[in-house]
């Protein structure tokens, strides 16, 4: 085996680890993405007035979000 072989095929095989490891996301992680929305407030001629993010925190479908984009909103 040449040297060149020596570094790359461990390099290679060092890569394909890191690149599954990082694709494969636990269960809370994907519970965790489907609990966030997107939140968009109007103003009252119907234009869009502000958007931000909310998290939902529990079944029942109550949720947090920030104040801000609710200033204003019709």
């Amino acid at each position: 085996m040449t040297k060149e072989k020596q570094i790359i095929l461990p390099l290679i095989l060092l890569f394909s680890i890191i690149s599954l490891r990082i694709s494969a996301q636990p269960e809370s992680v994907k519970q965790a993405a489907r609990a966030v929305f997107t939140l968009t407030t109007f103003k009252e001629d119907g234009s869009i007035l502000s958007s931000s993010h909310g998290v939902f925190i529990n079944d029942q479908g109550e949720a947090i979000s920030p104040w801000a984009p609710f200033i204003g909103a019709h």
